[in-house]
């Protein structure tokens, strides 16, 4: 698991680090696209904290559908700038989406 967050984590990097390069300088699509990827790693670490330390699989859940949202957002954002990013982003959506999913299983089956 640590290996595959990881492998995860780097390609959300580099994914920030194509993206900036192509983000434009100033205006507000700059501001919303820092905001998303500031608001994306404090829930990774929010629900890190809900998941490893507190083990609270309801607000977990309802925190994780809040974190794909905000990454599935940065990634229709970026989509426009650079392929490359918005490729990079796809495991980071797709792995939070299986967290949202295991939570969902946890609570209703």
């Amino acid at each position: 698991m640590g290996l595959l967050w990881l492998t995860i984590l780097i390609l959300s990097v580099v994914s920030a680090i194509f993206a900036w390069i192509n983000f434009p300088r100033e205006g507000r699509f700059n501001k919303l696209a820092i905001s998303l990827f500031l608001a994306n790693g404090l829930l990774n670490i929010f629900w890190s904290y809900l998941v490893l330390r507190r083990n609270l699989v309801l607000p977990q859940f309802f925190e994780a559908l809040a974190f794909d949202a905000a990454a599935i957002g940065l990634i229709i954002l970026i989509w426009p700038l650079t392929r490359l990013a918005f490729i990079l982003l796809w495991p980071y959506a797709v792995w939070i989406a299986f967290a949202v999913f295991m939570a969902f299983r946890v609570l209703f089956f």
